[in-house]
């Protein structure tokens, strides 16, 4: 989010640093389904800017705030550069009664070849929980990719009901 980038800034630049993945929250975490292209626009293009400047990164990934996004978030998004991802695992870590153990559990007992896994953060136990996480996955054959490199380049839409990619059938639009 763009108010995280400017008040971590030099988090950002060593995340960048490091050569992970940087994507695009939104500026202040609305519900961009209600707002007008424009605004949504506007949320997108204050921290594409701010990470643009901050962390020397164009991002072109965008998580909407609390995964709500509708045909005009998508639209918007796309005209803008933005390729719109969803997450097919929550670990639920920013729940107030989350554990180590229960986002442990949580995330382990749904991993899947291609899953994207929701983490905050700004959650209390997720750095705790983790380190395991990543070493069970890894003993059971997982390996770990930045999300674009899951993407579907050519030929796909975002399922209505999951936010998940799907390739067309042959021959459609």
């Amino acid at each position: 989010m763009g108010f995280w980038v400017e008040k971590y800034p030099e988090v950002a630049q060593r995340i960048a640093r490091a050569g992970h993945e940087i994507g695009n929250h939104s500026s202040t975490h609305p519900n961009l389904v209600p707002l007008t292209m424009e605004q949504i626009a506007l949320e997108v293009s204050r921290t594409h800017d701010i990470i643009k400047e901050t962390a020397g990164r164009t991002p072109r990934l965008f998580r909407p705030p609390f995964g709500a996004y509708s045909n005009r978030v998508i639209e918007t998004l796309t005209a803008l550069g933005y390729h719109t991802i969803q997450w097919s695992i929550d670990s639920l870590d920013w729940r107030k009664e989350a554990t180590p153990q229960s986002i442990f559990t949580r995330v382990t007992t749904r991993a899947h070849p291609g899953a994207i896994v929701l983490f905050h953060n700004n959650a209390a136990y997720t750095p705790e929980a983790l380190e395991p996480i990543l070493t069970h996955l890894r003993e059971q054959g997982y390996s770990f990719v930045p999300i674009g490199e899951l993407l579907l380049a050519d030929n796909w839409y975002v399922a209505p009901t999951t936010g998940q990619q799907r390739r067309k059938a042959q021959g459609s639009r």
